[in-house]
Order: structure tokens, then sequence, then C-alpha cells
């Protein structure tokens, strides 16, 4: 009898651990990509809900998904990134992208490029003049013709 009482105090324990999870996810990433859809209205994008009430007018150029719950928006001639709310997470200030692994995007104008995750964190500071993927997560830098390796942490 105490080792079934035990068990199950340990069940719910875990299942009320991952239920708060999924609460600050959800609080903290606003929207989920299965919440809204892509579309277009005269050559642009915009994003719309379940229901078909616009969330996001259509005045991007282009709308490439990352992660979860982000965007890489373009507006004009310059990229920034979005959460599916709309609200700019990295001002649309820079000419070049580039998604990485799909929940990473290097954003960078000349010799300013930098390496972003979907929630707008700064993995890398946008300080290099090149980024270049690695095996195993690491990532090839470089400054000022100085090359170093960083990690994604």
């Amino acid at each position: 009898m105490k080792k079934a009482l035990l068990i199950f105090l340990l069940i719910l324990g875990i299942q009320t651990s991952a239920l708060a999870g999924f609460v600050e996810q959800n609080v903290q990433g606003t929207r989920q990509m299965s919440d809204v859809v892509v579309f277009s209205d005269e050559d642009k994008f915009g994003l719309k809900d379940k229901n078909g009430e616009v969330v996001v007018e259509a005045e991007f150029v282009k709308l490439i998904r990352l992660g979860n719950t982000s965007w890489v928006a373009q507006k004009g001639n310059k990229f920034g990134i979005m959460n599916s709310d709309g609200d700019f997470i990295v001002k649309p200030k820079y000419r070049n992208v580039e998604r990485i692994l799909g929940k990473y995007v290097k954003l960078g104008n000349d010799n300013d490029f930098g390496l972003y995750d979907e929630f707008g964190k700064v993995i890398i500071p946008p300080e290099y003049s090149r980024i270049d993927l690695l095996f195993g997560g690491m990532f090839l830098t470089c400054k000022n013709y100085k090359y170093g390796v960083m990690n994604s942490q």
C-alpha cells in the first residue's frame, strides 16, 4: 500500500512540474506557430489566427519561421525578429540574414554579424565580420582577422 501511494505521489509531482513548464513557456513565447498562419495581400505577408482574424497586417516582404514562436521578418530591405503577435524582438536594422539549425538566426550588415535565438536572446554579440556553423553546435567566428570558436551557450 505504501509503495502504491509513493508511486501515485511521484506521478502527480512529475505531471505538476511538466504543467508548470508548459505554462511558463506559453507566457514567455506568447502565440505559438500552430496558433497563426501566413497570408499574403498584394505581394506582402502577414499573420492570421485560426479564426481568420488578422493578427499582423500584411506589410512584410518575407516572413521566415524561426523556432516555435518567432519569425524572421523583412520590412523594406531590412531584417529583424518578430514574435507571432507582431512585436519586434530584434528591430529590423540588418541587411543580411541566415537561418541556422531552424532556431537560430545570423543577422548583420558588413562587419557586425551576430547570432540570435528564437526569443531574440543574443547568443553571439553582433560584432563579428563572420560567423560560420561548425559541428556539434559550435560556431567559427572572425573579428579583426582573428578567428575563434564559440558554442551556442
